[in-house]
């Protein structure tokens, strides 16, 4: 077993698969990062209000939220 100290508290050992773990959490911040760049664009556009910004911005950010739980179902022991 591989030792990753990269993310404070991971530990390998209260997982199934660290690597799919890892991986379904990586895409949820790739995911992110795709729905702020959208939200931030039409925003600036004036494509939406800045009150449907702010909902935006938050229910993106719940994005790793909601994937590091699931994950947490799917993959923990």
């Amino acid at each position: 077993m591989q030792k990753r100290d990269l993310i404070s508290g991971w530990n390998e050992s209260k997982v199934k698969d660290p690597v799919a773990f890892a991986s379904f959490v990586g895409w949820s911040h790739l995911v992110l990062s795709g729905l702020l760049a959208i939200v931030t664009v039409a925003w600036a556009l004036q494509l939406i209000p800045e009150s449907v910004f702010d909902f935006l911005l938050v229910a993106a950010s719940l994005v790793p939220l909601i994937a590091l739980f699931r994950a947490k179902v799917k993959y923990g022991r």
